[in-house]
C-alpha cells in the first residue's frame, strides 16, 4: 500500500514540476543597451576607424538625457579609447580614430 501512495507522489511532484516549467513566462529586462558596431563581425583592419552606435532602452523605449561610459578596446588589451557620452537623440555614436593593430574590438 505504502509503495502505491510512494508512486503516487513521486508522479504528482513530477507531473507539477514539468507543467511549472512550461507556464512560466520569461523574465522581461526592463532596461537594455544595444552596441551596434559599423562591422557586422566586429573585426577591423590596421589603420581603419570603428564607430560604435549605442542605444538605451527602458521599457523598449529610447532613452534621452543619460549619460553613458564606455571603453573600446581589442579583446584582452587595454583601451584604445574610453569615455562618458550624453544621449541626446535616441543614440550616441562613439569614433575610435585609427586603429593601430587589426583585430577584433
Amino acid at each position: 500500500m505504502s509503495y502505491k501512495y510512494f508512486l503516487l507522489f513521486i508522479s504528482l511532484f513530477l507531473g507539477s514540476t514539468i507543467f511549472q516549467g512550461v507556464s512560466a513566462q520569461p523574465r522581461v529586462k526592463l532596461v537594455k543597451v544595444i552596441v551596434s558596431p559599423n562591422h557586422a563581425d566586429w573585426t577591423y583592419d590596421k589603420g581603419e576607424s570603428a564607430e560604435f552606435r549605442i542605444t538605451v532602452l527602458k521599457n523598449e523605449v529610447p532613452i534621452n538625457g543619460i549619460n553613458v561610459e564606455y571603453k573600446i578596446m581589442p579583446e584582452k588589451m587595454d583601451p584604445i579609447k574610453s569615455g562618458v557620452e550624453t544621449i541626446k537623440k535616441e543614440s550616441v555614436t562613439v569614433k575610435t580614430g585609427k586603429i593601430k593593430t587589426a583585430g577584433f574590438i
